[in-house]
């Protein structure tokens, strides 16, 4: 039984992965996983990437704006909701507790943070609903978000480019490792940019 759903599942995506409805297809479901719904976009994103290489950069062009789309969203809802919603809230976050740690580091490490969480496996939700709740500046949250997503998606494009669909496997089974060297790359570019 499960192997027919796999099954269906892919010949779906593989019908996806060359209609002309990809694109939009794709951000939509980014959005989703960025907002509401825990999809595993990479499980979408590899095999799509891998059967449509010609399109591979926009692909991840997709995924990001539709992350980032869902990302404003949230940003918003943070700083707007946040009175109305604070008990709703402090359920995503775990407790009170964490969420007042996290409210905390965005205040005093904002832009580190937020490129930090947007690229590990953390869920993004964390970075965005605090970083309205906290009023950090929205321009900076943004352009954090956007380093740090399209790192995350254009890394995966380049990954997908090079070794093709088992990139998922090597995401799986090294998650922590490749978050934890997409973050210190990035941080020791900022660091060069900053300091230099």
């Amino acid at each position: 039984m499960m192997k027919k759903v796999k099954q269906s599942l892919a010949a779906k995506l593989l019908e996806l992965a060359h209609s002309k409805v990809v694109f939009p297809v794709l951000t939509l479901l980014s959005f989703l996983e960025s907002i509401i719904i825990p999809i595993p976009l990479e499980a979408i994103l590899i095999p799509l990437m891998h059967h449509n290489r010609d399109k591979i950069w926009w692909l991840a062009g997709c995924a990001l704006l539709g992350c980032l789309l869902g990302a404003v969203t949230g940003y918003f809802v943070g700083a707007l909701f946040y009175e109305q919603w604070a008990t709703q809230l402090y359920g995503l976050f775990g407790s009170q507790e964490t969420f007042e740690q996290v409210i905390g580091e965005i205040e005093s490490q904002g832009f580190i943070y937020i490129l930090a969480v947007g690229v590990t496996p953390i869920p993004f939700q964390v970075a965005m609903l605090g970083a309205g709740i906290a009023q950090y500046p929205f321009l900076l949250f943004l352009l954090a978000a956007i380093i740090a997503r399209g790192a995350r998606y254009f890394g995966l494009a380049l990954l997908v480019y090079y070794i093709g669909p088992a990139a998922g496997r090597v995401i799986k089974r090294y998650k922590y490792q490749v978050a934890g060297l997409f973050t210190l790359a990035l941080l020791g570019f900022i660091y060069y940019q900053f300091a230099a």
